[in-house]
Parts: C-alpha cells; sequence; structure tokens
C-alpha cells in the first residue's frame, strides 16, 4: 500500500514539472522572432519561429515576424501579396499555453509551445 501511495506521488510530481517546462513566460518571450520555414516547413495555422538572432535567414525573402517588447507592446509583420509589407503595433499577453496578440479590433489566440531555447511552435486556435 505504502508503494502505491508512494507510485502516485512520482506520478503526479512527474507530470506537475513536465506541464511546466512547456510554459514559456513572458521574459523569455520578449525579442524578435522570425517564422523559420526552413527548419520545419509549417503551413496553415502553424508557425514555427526561431529568435532572429539565433541564425541567418536568407535574404530577399520576406517573412512573418513578431517583435515582444516590455510593457505587452510590440509589432506583428503584416505580408502584403503586393510586396507592401509593413509592421503594425500590437498588444500582447501570455497565460499558461496560450499566446494573445491584440491588433486593432482583431484577437488572434495560440498554443505556444517551447520548441529549444532559440525556437517556439505557436498554433492558431
Amino acid at each position: 500500500m505504502k508503494n502505491l501511495i508512494f507510485s502516485i506521488l512520482v506520478l503526479l510530481l512527474a507530470i506537475s514539472c513536465n506541464k511546466d517546462e512547456n510554459n514559456i513566460t513572458a521574459s523569455e518571450l520578449l525579442g524578435c522572432w522570425k517564422h523559420d520555414i526552413e527548419t520545419e516547413n509549417t503551413s496553415g495555422s502553424i508557425y514555427f519561429m526561431t529568435r532572429c538572432e539565433a541564425k541567418e535567414f536568407p535574404n530577399g525573402y520576406w517573412r512573418y515576424s513578431l517583435i515582444f517588447e516590455d510593457g505587452r507592446k510590440g509589432s506583428e509583420l503584416q505580408l502584403a501579396e503586393n510586396d507592401a509589407h509593413f509592421y503594425a503595433d500590437i498588444t500582447w499577453s501570455i497565460s499558461e499555453d496560450r499566446l494573445y496578440i491584440d491588433k486593432e479590433d482583431i484577437r488572434t489566440e495560440y498554443i505556444i509551445e517551447i520548441v529549444n531555447d532559440e525556437s517556439i511552435r505557436l498554433t492558431r486556435q
């Protein structure tokens, strides 16, 4: 009986520790992130994002990018078919595994997953 209780406690501890590993804090998110299509070819509602300074991205190719700043402010690169790309101001917040980006009257919600120290995966909800 003691072994069963001990096993359950160890299992619960392992689950709770594993869950916290995937949560990213606001301070970890600060900075510039680019859609890294060379590392993981994702499309549609999934964005594999890498820190801008973590690698050299190919020249001449516009890609989705986000800049998170202190005070829940930042910028999002708006891509346009006619190459009239521009950065739009955003506000953002994070709660557990959710990232919320507010731009004008639109709120976009993502599930955020930590891939490694330099990369995250955003899945649009």
